[in-house]
Order: C-alpha cells, then sequence, then structure tokens
C-alpha cells in the first residue's frame, strides 16, 4: 500500500502573508470517522463503486487546512467595486469551468465570466495569477472568498501525491489551478440528477433551462447583481453582452409547482401536463429525471430547505441552503442519507457531498474515472493512501482523462 505523506501547511517562508489555521466540517480527525467501508467497500453492498477501489481508510491521520496565501486588493474607480486577488497561480477559472463541479458559469466573448451562485451573479476575469472579481472587499470576504475555497492550501495537498504515483502526479500537475467550490447542496442535489447519463454541455443546458422556468431573474445594478434587485427591464439588466438572462436555481417550493404529467403519474390517455410546454419550451429535456427532481424537492422541503421567501444569500450559504442538519452527519451518514433520495445512487450521492458540503474525502466515479481506475490502479486504489483529500484527487483525475480522451480525437459518453 502506498503511504501518503503528510500535508506540509505553507509556513513563514511561502509567498504571501500567512492567514493562519482554517477549520471547516470536516477538518478535523474526530470528525472524520467517514465510516468509508459501508460505501467504499464490499462490491456486493454498493456495486456502482465496482472492484477499484479499497477502504482502508486511517480515521486518526491528521486532516488540517492551511490558510491559502491570495492577498485581496480592493479597487475603485470604475462603476462598480473591483477586488484584485493574487492566486498564486492556484486557481484557474477555466480549469474549474471544465471540472464537472459547476455547470452555471459562462464565458463572454470579452473575457470575462459571469459565475451565477446564491441568488446572485458574480464577473470575473483572470490575468495570469491575477484575479479580478466585480465585486466590494465585504462581498469577497463574506461570500466569495468561501465561495472558490481560497483558504485551502492545495499546493499543500499536491505534495501529498507519492512520487511513485507518475500517473496522479502528472495528472495533479495538469489540474494545478482547479479548487474544489463550496456550493449550495440544494443546487448540487437537483444538479448532479439531471447529470445521469448527459454530457457537461447537455447538463449546463438542463440546468438554465430549469432556472429559467422556475427561477427569478437577477439583474445588474450599482452593486452585485442579486436576486434582491428584481429586473425592471433596464436595457442590459441581468444580461450579458449577448442579451441572455441570469436567473436565480429554484427553490424546493419553485419545482414542486411545476406541472409534470410523468412526475404526477398521470395515467396514460388523459391530457399530459406540462409547465414547460404550456411556457412556450419545446420540453423540460429532463425525461425520466423529473420525478426523481420533484421527489428530491419534497425531501429537502420536509428537511427545511430553501423557501420561497428565499432567505439572503449570505445566510443560504453559512446554511448550505438551508440544509444545516446535514452538515453535522459523518461522511457515512451524510452518505446514507443521500441515498435515501428517490433516484440518488453512489455516484451522484459522492457529487452531492463533494462538491455541495466540500466533503474532500468523497470520491464519485464515472465512466471518466472507471476508466482512470482499470488503466492506471487495476489492483486497486487505496483511497486511505488519499484521505482526507481523496476527491481533489478525483478531480485531478477526472479531467486528465477528459484531456487525454480530447487529445485521442474518440467518442465517450461522460456518465
Amino acid at each position: 500500500m502506498t503511504r501518503r505523506r503528510k500535508a506540509e501547511p505553507s509556513g513563514a517562508g511561502s509567498e504571501g502573508p500567512d492567514w493562519g489555521m482554517k477549520e471547516n466540517g470536516t477538518g478535523t480527525a474526530a470528525a472524520a470517522e467517514t465510516q468509508l467501508p459501508r460505501f467504499f467497500g464490499n462490491p456486493a453492498d454498493r456495486k456502482p463503486i465496482g472492484k477499484w477501489l479499497r477502504p482502508e481508510y486511517n480515521a486518526d491521520k491528521e486532516q488540517t487546512e492551511r490558510a491559502a496565501a491570495c492577498f485581496g486588493t480592493e479597487r475603485r474607480g470604475r462603476e462598480d467595486a473591483m477586488m484584485e486577488v493574487d492566486t498564486k497561480g492556484e486557481l484557474s477559472l477555466k480549469k474549474i469551468a471544465e471540472s464537472g463541479q459547476t455547470f452555471r458559469w459562462r464565458e463572454e466573448s470579452d473575457g470575462w465570466w459571469r459565475i451565477a451562485a446564491f441568488d446572485r451573479v458574480l464577473r470575473a476575469r483572470q490575468d495570469g495569477r491575477m484575479l479580478t472579481l466585480a465585486c466590494t472587499r465585504e462581498e469577497y470576504e463574506t461570500v466569495w472568498r468561501s465561495y472558490f475555497d481560497l483558504d485551502t492550501d492545495y499546493a499543500a495537498i499536491r505534495r501529498t501525491i507519492p512520487a511513485e504515483d507518475a500517473y496522479l502526479t502528472e495528472a495533479a500537475a495538469r489540474g494545478k489551478g482547479i479548487r474544489i467550490l463550496r456550493q449550495d447542496p440544494w443546487e448540487m442535489t437537483v444538479t448532479f440528477i439531471i447529470s445521469q447519463r448527459k454530457n457537461i454541455p447537455a447538463i449546463r443546458t438542463c440546468v438554465e433551462k430549469l432556472c429559467r422556468m422556475t427561477g427569478r431573474r437577477l439583474r445588474a445594478d450599482s452593486g452585485p447583481l442579486t436576486a434582491e434587485k428584481a429586473s425592471g427591464g433596464r436595457p442590459g439588466s441581468g444580461t450579458d453582452s449577448g442579451g441572455e438572462a441570469e436567473y436565480c436555481f429554484p427553490t424546493p417550493e419553485e419545482i414542486l409547482r411545476l406541472r409534470c404529467s410523468r412526475a404526477e403519474g398521470r395515467p396514460e390517455g388523459e391530457e399530459p401536463l406540462c409547465s414547460f410546454r404550456q411556457a412556450g419550451f419545446d420540453s423540460c429535456s429532463l425525461g425520466y429525471r423529473m420525478p426523481y427532481i420533484r421527489a428530491a424537492a419534497e425531501w429537502a422541503r420536509d428537511r427545511g430547505g430553501r423557501t420561497a421567501e428565499r432567505p439572503d444569500p449570505e445566510s443560504s450559504r453559512e446554511g448550505n441552503g438551508g440544509l444545516r442538519g446535514l452538515e453535522a452527519l459523518s461522511d457515512g451518514e451524510l452518505m446514507e442519507t443521500l441515498l435515501g433520495i428517490r433516484g440518488v445512487g453512489v455516484k451522484v450521492a459522492s457529487c452531492i457531498m463533494l462538491f455541495g458540503f466540500h466533503r474532500l474525502n468523497a470520491f464519485p466515479v464515472d465512466v471518466w474515472m472507471k476508466r482512470a481506475l482499470e488503466t492506471h490502479y487495476p489492483q486497486g486504489f487505496s483511497l486511505s493512501s488519499y484521505a482526507p483529500y481523496a476527491g481533489v484527487m478525483q478531480q485531478y483525475m477526472f479531467c486528465e482523462e477528459r484531456r487525454r480522451h480530447a487529445a485521442s480525437g474518440s467518442s465517450r459518453k461522460e456518465n
């Protein structure tokens, strides 16, 4: 078994200011009783995982997150405040956008990105290691610094990869700049239910169509783009240079108001119901997933998820979409809870854990990962060797497999 080296936190000799330690909900060994054998172990119990993973997990291994040396400077002089952040080369907007963890980023023709999250839209631009964000310092500190996970030292995580693991070493080097975003668990639950058997462009299309159908429109004002500033029809409000509007992600209640013959189990022969068609769309493009999305909305509503009243973005972010109670669960308990949602299997639950709850040891396995594991780890991939950051390694491997696939010119489904 390969021995994982202890992460080396950035110290006095590292570039940039030392902001000290920051623990998240899974940052201590005591909170990391992930019970991985319950869902990564016996293939007979969890068949979707398959034969490639070995559950030798040591919960006593030290788990820390070191503050990254990312210095934010507020710059004014334009209509909107701007923050300039020195990422030290540890953040790439393009790589994150292509990593399969977020589907509401759009790159504009002028080089800016529009990022929809927490009922607001951020405009961001990157020039080398410098990241420019169209927001105030307060917004950066309360929303976007956490969203981009800027207080986790990904360079230290990469240093834990043993040199003898040539494949992962190369994948991590190419994947430098990928960070695991801290996103809304409710949004991630619906998004990854949609993702089943769809490629990334198709997922984006479905998510945006759902937001347009059920969400409220976002618009630009003198400050950030937020849902609270409802569009008044001003030219350019809530749109990019091409005139396409941005919309909030729907709440459980908004989804439950949608009519769908398939989701409601209407008998054949009755006139079909479809809110999307009634609104002028050709279809919802969700097919068999729509009943599962509705079931997830009922689950979230019953657990006190996001409501139609919409809490302010900061409260929504800090409460993880209103599903605050799930934060206290161990990784194993959270996995079992998510598996209780109709239509959610191990892969989708792992994606929700990694991208919605920031459980960095969650390890989703799709067709890309199966290919990587079969090719490079035929004897099995030891999760314990990379705990508590197996999910970060998954992202490096996932992106590397997609890169090699694109270079080969072959065709392959993504799920």
